[in-house]
């Protein structure tokens, strides 16, 4: 992911993969403001409105933070990463991760969403400690 538009791009493709659903939350931290919001299509709006966001801002840092989440069907998952304010609007230190209960059976898809988002790597299940 390099772009602003890229981003919005990999949210529409997780939501047409049944990966985010409308309850979606989010969060994006800029310098001393922060913007909350519900629903994964406000993310996307809030993400592109960065100009109208940032009036009224004495200091603008060179680089926002977000964070998207979302919890289906018992998975947790987490978008996180860096955008530039500049104009150019860059995307990095992006992070796709799943909290899962246990490792799937078919691991295809999520095979498949690693190839969409550029993954290379191989991907890694690794069991989180129980919390009683």
């Amino acid at each position: 992911m390099h772009a602003e538009t890229d981003l919005a791009e990999l949210v529409h493709d997780l939501v047409q993969g049944g990966w985010l659903s409308s309850g979606a939350t989010w969060v994006i931290e800029q310098f001393n403001a922060s913007w909350h919001g519900l629903g994964w299509s406000t993310f996307v709006e809030a993400i592109g409105s960065s100009k109208r966001r940032y009036r009224g801002i004495d200091h603008v840092h060179h680089t926002e933070q977000f964070c998207l989440t979302d919890s289906l069907d018992g998975e947790l998952l987490v978008l996180s990463g860096d955008i530039s304010a500049r104009r150019q609007r860059w995307c990095f230190h992006s992070n796709l991760c799943f909290h899962l209960q246990g490792v799937p059976l078919d691991p295809e898809p999520y095979t498949h969403l690693a190839e969409l988002v550029g993954d290379e790597g191989p991907i890694h299940w690794r069991p989180t400690a129980n919390v009683p």
